[in-house]
């Protein structure tokens, strides 16, 4: 939605299709937060974990909340599914008093499970992380967001992949620096600023956004690259 555009009325949900080989995209569907669960003003950069322990997948968002005089601040929420055909009630995943949060992505480490997330508060516009022992419920999400990661040039959108041991962070420079990355020293301390240097000169990506990185088989890949290039 081109939400920068005055009298613009945003999205209150989020698009859902299912592929067998992330070429064909079959039966699109468009999923509401329901407005009698969650008043939300629109829903921004979807998001999906897989919690192999309950076998369902964890759907976060962030919204401020519709109706106010003034804007509340962006928190995360969620919803559970099994299928993306029924869906449990909405509810506040993370959102610490006075903090204004978007772009939340989540990955499991060892035992404790980790969100990269973005500060949209004025003079702010960083990534930072913060850890949790679990993934949702009482006792989840309950410590502050650490420090910065990135620096003063506006970031958004982190991707993190894990590979040799190591966590790569990708995010958008989106001021039109191009695809940002740090590099993680460790998986055990990623909520350590010091644990985290800067890689973008090693980028190649450079025209990348918003995105989620994932591993496929060499056959998907060259035959996403051949529809890519149609």
């Amino acid at each position: 939605m081109p939400w920068a555009q005055e009298g613009c009325v945003q999205d209150r949900g989020f698009g859902h299709a299912t592929s067998e080989d992330l070429v064909s995209f079959l039966d699109p569907t468009f999923i509401e937060v329901p407005a009698e669960k969650l008043n939300v003003e629109h829903a921004w950069a979807p998001e999906t974990f897989y919690d192999a322990d309950t076998a369902q997948y964890l759907v976060s968002w962030a919204s401020p909340l519709a109706g106010m005089t003034n804007p509340q601040p962006h928190s995360i929420y969620y919803v559970l599914t099994k299928d993306f055909l029924s869906f449990s009630d909405p509810a506040l995943l993370y959102g610490p008093s006075d903090r204004d949060l978007i772009d939340a992505t989540i990955i499991k480490q060892g035992s404790s499970y980790f969100m990269f997330l973005k500060d949209e508060a004025a003079g702010q516009k960083n990534l930072r992380v913060v850890s949790s022992p679990l993934l949702y419920g009482a006792g989840a999400w309950t410590d502050e967001p650490s420090p910065p990661l990135t620096g003063a040039e506006p970031a958004e959108g982190p991707a993190p992949l894990i590979r040799d041991g190591q966590l790569l962070l990708l995010f958008d420079k989106y001021a039109g620096g191009g695809l940002g990355a740090l590099r993680s020293r460790d998986l055990t301390s990623l909520t350590d600023v010091a644990t985290w240097e800067d890689v973008s000169s090693s980028v190649f990506a450079t025209t990348v956004r918003h995105g989620s990185v994932i591993e496929v088989s060499d056959d998907v890949f060259r035959a996403v690259a051949l529809r890519a290039a149609q």
